[in-house]
């Protein structure tokens, strides 16, 4: 389509989106009322050290590195120390989000907070990088630009990591 641009240098991002069904009817045998805190959004750690995330089938799709900060890039001295955190910063075009059927009724991607980053591979699927080791989940969403079609084009999320206590029992 006329109008709405396109991704240069893109790579293929593997996504886990979080399933908040199956996670809320996550209870560990009784432990909580529900597996999904409605309040901070996010599933529940319980006692044994598990969590009670449940994952969707991965989701493939194109991508532009925007920016990253952590281990796969040099550290950055910061006010307080070396930082361990790790960001990565993609771009997603609205057209392959659409063409993969992620945009709902009310025209909000199929990309939420919490979705889980499980690699970057080349186009031709050599994998780029892999974040099993430190999972890196979608902190951050925003709408970038509308082409001159009046459609929105891009997609930004951004993929960090979390403290290493909140993501024991991640698969």
């Amino acid at each position: 389509m006329a109008g709405r641009g396109r991704l240069i240098f893109t790579v293929m991002a593997q996504i886990f989106p979080l399933d908040t069904t199956a996670t809320a009817a996550n209870d560990n045998a009784g432990e909580t009322r529900s597996g999904f805190n409605p309040y901070f959004r996010e599933p529940v750690k319980f006692a044994d050290g598990t969590n009670s995330r449940v994952e969707g089938t991965p989701l493939f799709l194109p991508c532009q590195v925007i920016g990253q900060r952590g281990p796969y890039s040099r550290r950055q001295p910061q006010a307080g120390g070396h930082s361990d955190s790790t960001t990565i910063e993609l771009g997603f075009h609205f057209r392959d989000i659409e063409a993969a059927g992620l945009v709902d009724a009310d025209g909000k991607p199929g990309i939420h907070h919490e979705a889980r980053l499980g690699a970057l591979f080349e186009r031709n699927m050599i994998t780029l990088i892999r974040t099993y080791t430190e999972p890196l989940f979608a902190s951050e969403e925003e709408d970038r630009g509308i082409g001159f079609a009046g459609r929105r084009n891009l997609l930004h999320v951004m993929f960090q990591t979390r403290d290493k206590s909140t993501v024991t029992g991640v698969s």
